[in-house]
């Protein structure tokens, strides 16, 4: 599995690749995608949005099933984290759906403080 980062042009590829994704992300100034490939094909991307001093996952998915479970999602988190401490962010955070134990997981495994927030919860990681 190999973790690229990549901007615009990047962001705008995976749009058309994954339809469902249009309204989600957008490719403007201060977004960068985190992608994660095997044997060619797209195993999971996060898009993130750097907003001051922080960076902003909006959007992590892990397209195959198959795929699940299998450190693809704690790859994606790490690189981000990478990039924001490269960046000079203060932090990293998400907004997930309270109910979903799978992302719950992902973000407590890699070290996020979990806020609930209105019907779902923040996760935050400080630099």
């Amino acid at each position: 599995m190999t973790i690229s980062i990549g901007g615009r042009r990047d962001v705008k590829a995976l749009r058309r690749q994954y339809a469902h994704l249009r309204g989600h992300i957008k490719p403007r100034r201060n977004t960068y995608l985190v992608l994660a490939e095997s044997g060619g094909a797209v195993a999971g991307f996060a898009f993130v949005k750097r907003r001051g001093h922080e960076d902003f996952i909006y959007v992590i998915e892990v397209p195959d099933p198959a795929n699940r479970s299998q450190g693809i999602g704690s790859a994606l988190v790490a690189a981000v984290i990478a990039c924001a401490r490269k960046n000079g962010s203060c932090r990293v955070r998400a907004y997930f759906d309270g109910e979903n134990a799978a992302s719950r997981g992902l973000w407590l495994k890699n070290g996020f403080e979990l806020t609930p927030e209105g019907p779902g919860y923040f996760a935050a990681y400080p630099l």
